[in-house]
């Protein structure tokens, strides 16, 4: 900002580090567009520079729980586990929230340190609480570690559900044939009917993104990011300046 005389910021990924550099974007008067971070204390500073992509972090584990909610019979007890990082914890508290206003009883809930290496003494305890779906609001590397250890201690759940993982080329990688049947969240897929005028339909960016990136892989991150260039071009365009 001070130096390179940037008029605007775009990211960067995490609610964590957002958190910090929008204080700072605020305090100079510069527009952040926050394409991937959505925990609520975020948006509840009274800042006038940010601006969100993704709905509240809170809010994205409803269409699971509202998938558990449809079931017949229905599972009644839930486990929740959480690194104690900002966006995790964010969706973990919405999570509960949400299951117990739909009736469910969350049976355990647990917030471990972020980037843990061993989880089991946790799975023991999800094990013990009679929890028949597990909930997990922690990333990549906790949700393939989560699913190996319940294997190793055959902790059988009706289902399981993490923010991040399913979603990834890495997590299917990583765990072969003990991937299938665990559901992922997302707040974009390409066969979703989305359409816009720059990129198209949905299907139709994910070509364009394969084809300028070479990626097979891609998920809501990269369509969020590119959709937050949008959001800032769309802007600068109806203000007709550049001025915050």
């Amino acid at each position: 900002i001070t130096v390179d005389k940037v008029n605007f910021i775009l990211g960067p990924f995490g609610s964590g580090a957002t958190f910090a550099t929008t204080a700072i974007s605020e305090k100079y008067n510069v527009i952040t567009i926050a394409t991937l971070a959505n925990a609520g204390k975020i948006y509840s500073r009274g800042f006038k520079n940010v601006f969100a992509v993704l709905a509240p972090a809170s809010r994205i584990f409803y269409s699971f729980i509202d998938m558990l909610y449809a079931r017949n019979p229905r599972p009644q007890k839930i486990a929740i586990i959480t690194p104690n990082d900002l966006f995790p914890a964010s969706v973990a508290k919405g999570a509960k929230e949400y299951a117990e206003s739909k009736g469910f009883e969350v049976v355990y809930f647990e917030e471990y340190t972020k980037g843990v290496k061993d989880l089991s003494s946790t799975i023991l305890k999800i094990k013990k609480s009679g929890a028949e779906v597990l909930i997990g609001t922690g990333y990549l590397e906790e949700a393939i570690l989560t699913v190996r250890q319940l294997k190793e201690q055959k902790v059988d759940l009706k289902a399981i559900g993490f923010t991040t993982g399913p979603e990834l080329s890495d997590f299917r990688d990583n765990l072969g044939s003990d991937a299938n049947n665990i559901f992922g969240v997302s707040w974009w897929m390409p066969l979703m009917k989305y359409s816009d005028p720059l990129f198209g339909t949905a299907s139709e960016y994910a070509e364009k993104f394969k084809a300028m990136f070479k990626d097979t892989d891609l998920s809501y991150q990269g369509a969020a990011a590119s959709q937050g260039g949008l959001l800032l071009q769309t802007a600068i365009e109806k203000a007709g300046s550049l001025d915050t």
